[in-house]
């Protein structure tokens, strides 16, 4: 091109820009759009017509014009020209974020295709605009169709780009953080072009190209990742027989520094996550996985600390202890003992996660001996806090694996600790304290109290005197006095709890922990280890001993001295309705048997807060308490059940006297639009109390007329119909 040509085309660019920024050029297509709007609403039949027709012919023309534009800039992406594929490139991906037709145009006129030549044969820096402008055309299915047509073609950088936006896109999963259907082709994509890349490193004798080794840092970032996420990646992986491939990769690039320092870090994860299954984690062991990371672990930095945290998936069990030996005394007079802190961290999952039959059991106590010696020593000379703390939270998960096996005086390390845990508790700060912190504490001693014979051990060493001793100090911290309250009942059982709100009803603190208790006893819903699973099935002989209705009275006291504070309300209606139903259980009925005084007490209470209830706790507590009382009986048929059934259909009236149906209505009303799943328990709630008071009609009828307004109340409906279908049971 001549420098008059290229002077005459730069001053044609201005002239178009300057016609598209301002003057009847630029609103031209503006006005024709808005007249063609304008055109179906002209009363005059020929004037309609020859509106119409001008507009359209003239936007028909724009369209024109743009599509070989679009065209254009597609034709002149080509390798062949790499300076002017690039700003062809930058200028349609500028079009495709504001256009959407834009995107359709590029794609008829063979942009995947021009993209797929260029990313084909790409040299050097610049091809990652190629990479996201597939992307804008096709998404990550043009991506994955990119990498499957490139095939063997690993050594251009193109690769690389689009696998990096793969990994910034995150697109392995959906919005849920569920694996995509096309996930499991994704990962053989991946592992089919980081060998590829490899197969080529190895067959070359200078060292690394540079689009090899930038598709090796993309892939094995986007499979580390993949396999963090989604744990179904890392057994894939296993499939695929990626061992090997990942540790020779961390065998190359040590010592590593930069980027390949990245990349070695995440080899390591990955083969991490390839053996956190035990089964798979002897299959690397196979393939010689072991003796690389124990090279690796050698390594300062992350390499090094990646490695270490490594390595407990893959060693032999009666090697864990002389590898723990060989990092406390090679890092614990260092000022950061990085490595061995990585490897004790990583003993902590492999304890937590081991069940009943693990051969590591086996090796647990010698391990617990060194951990301990490490904890004391590190304690007394007042170093490496976080070390220190990894031990501590390794020695849990191996108490939690032994406690169930192991009954006290069994296993010398497990007593020892089990006993530094009740030392400790006596003297940490409050609140909080560091790390163990006194919750922590609290909370590993309720776990041990799960096992009968630790728990009998456990009052032997009078630890619940002394968590009450303790709670007294921490009266006004929340969070301490729930765990403390948590661990005495799991002690003593329901009736330190009767003690506690007898004693201390004013205490909003220790209402709010002792009514978190009750429910942890009470009720089978409660998860995880906070369920005090022995305490419950104890229950019925303490419900026995302790009077119902004082237990009754003093929940109710507990929730009037403290009206203002929702939380007590809503945890108050709780424990009432499963107080309830553990006197129906026991035999005692569910209402009949309550005295006047403590029914109307209870019938006031449950109404007062249903009626001011401003947060979705209270209306899903005071309702479910509600529906508690207002459930046929499930006594025996007889005079009791008959006696029953009075008092439900009184209370029903009541209820209904008091307007609670409209109270009722008004909070469904609030709710009814709600699709997160968290909001079922409310609206089954509010919905079987309508049941109740006035049959299936009164949840129906109100939940045909919110139809019309807004998105349908999906989820409203369904907690409808499966209140409905109890009742019609």
């Amino acid at each position: 091109m001549s420098p008059q040509s290229g002077s005459h085309a730069k001053a044609r660019a201005w002239q178009a820009a300057q016609a598209a920024t301002s003057g009847g050029t630029a609103q031209g297509a503006f006005a024709m759009k808005e007249l063609a709007k304008l055109a179906k609403d002209f009363h005059d039949s020929q004037l309609q017509l020859t509106m119409a027709e001008m507009t359209l012919q003239g936007l028909q023309i724009c369209e024109m014009h743009a599509r070989t534009c679009v065209k254009s800039l597609v034709e002149a992406i080509s390798p062949n020209h790499p300076q002017l594929a690039q700003d062809a490139a930058w200028a349609l991906m500028q079009l495709l974020q504001k256009c959407a037709s834009a995107t359709a145009w590029a794609v008829d006129a063979g942009g995947l295709q021009a993209v797929q030549g260029c990313l084909r044969c790409w040299k050097g820096e610049g091809g990652d605009s190629f990479a996201w402008l597939a992307f804008s055309m096709g998404g990550l299915q043009s991506i994955v169709s990119l990498l499957q047509d490139l095939g063997e073609a690993s050594g251009s950088s193109g690769v690389a780009d689009l696998v990096w936006i793969i990994y910034n896109q995150s697109s392995w999963k959906d919005q849920h953080g569920e694996e995509k259907p096309y996930c499991r082709e994704l990962v053989q994509l991946l592992v089919q072009h980081l060998n590829f890349a490899w197969q080529r490193q190895r067959l070359k004798h200078h060292g690394w190209r540079d689009e090899e080794v930038q598709v090796v840092h993309a892939t094995v970032a986007v499979l580390q990742q993949m396999s963090t996420d989604l744990p179904s990646v890392a057994s894939r992986l296993v499939e695929e027989k990626c061992g090997p491939l990942f540790a020779e990769i961390l065998q190359v690039l040590m010592p590593a520094y930069g980027q390949d320092a990245k990349t070695s870090t995440k080899c390591c994860q990955l083969l991490a996550a390839m053996a956190s299954s035990r089964c798979n984690g002897a299959i690397l062991l196979r393939e010689g996985v072991q003796t690389v990371l124990l090279t690796a672990a050698q390594q300062e930095g992350i390499v090094g600390e990646a490695a270490c945290s490594t390595l407990p998936w893959l060693l032999e069990h009666q090697k864990l202890r002389e590898m723990l030996h060989a990092l406390a005394v090679a890092e614990i007079h260092l000022t950061s003992a990085k490595r061995l802190k990585s490897f004790v961290d990583t003993l902590w999952h492999l304890f937590d996660g081991s069940d009943t039959e693990d051969p590591l059991l086996r090796f647990m106590p010698g391990l617990m001996d060194l951990l301990l010696q490490l904890r004391a020593e590190l304690q007394q000379v007042r170093r490496l806090k976080g070390v220190q703390e990894s031990c501590f939270q390794a020695l849990c998960g191996a108490t939690k694996a032994l406690v169930p096996l192991a009954q006290p005086g069994k296993l010398k390390e497990l007593d020892a600790f089990i006993s530094i845990l009740v030392q400790e508790l006596q003297v940490v700060d409050l609140p909080g304290g560091g790390t163990p912190s006194f919750e922590m504490l609290v909370n590993e001693l309720g776990k041990v109290s799960h096992s009968p014979e630790w728990r009998h051990h456990l009052r032997d060493l009078e630890v619940d005197k002394l968590v009450v001793l303790r709670m007294n100090q921490a009266r006004g911290n929340k969070r301490a006095m729930k765990y403390s309250i948590w661990l005495a009942s799991s002690l003593r059982g329901l009736p330190f709890l009767v003690q506690e709100l007898q004693q201390n009803v004013s205490s909003d603190t220790t209402v709010d922990a002792c009514f978190c208790t009750i429910v942890d006893i009470l009720d089978e819903d409660v998860e995880g280890e906070w369920f005090l699973r022995h305490q419950h099935q104890e229950a019925q002989q303490q419900l026995q001993a302790t009077d119902l209705s004082q237990l009754l009275s003093l929940i109710l006291q507990g929730m009037q001295q403290h009206q203002d504070e929702s939380y007590i309300q809503a945890r108050g209606c709780h424990c009432l309705a499963l107080v309830l139903t553990a006197r129906e259980q026991l035999g005692c009925g569910r209402l009949f048997h309550l005295g006047e005084e403590l029914l109307v007490q209870l019938l006031d209470v449950s109404v007062g807060v249903l009626r001011m209830s401003t947060v979705n706790s209270t209306v899903r507590d005071s309702s479910f308490l509600l529906r508690t009382m207002l459930e046929p009986s499930t006594c025996p048929e007889g005079c009791e059940r008959q006696n029953e059934e009075r008092m439900r259909q009184l209370l029903a009236h009541e209820l209904c006297s008091r307007g609670v149906p409209d109270v009722l209505l008004s909070h469904l009303n609030s709710y009814a639009y709600m699709k997160d799943e968290r909001h079922t328990e409310l609206l089954e709630g509010v919905l079987a109390c309508l049941v109740h008071l006035g049959g299936v009609w009164a949840a129906l009828g109100p939940l045909a007329q919110l139809e019309p307004s807004g998105e349908a109340p999906t989820l409203a409906k369904a907690c409808g119909l499966k209140a409905c279908e109890v009742e019609w049971e």
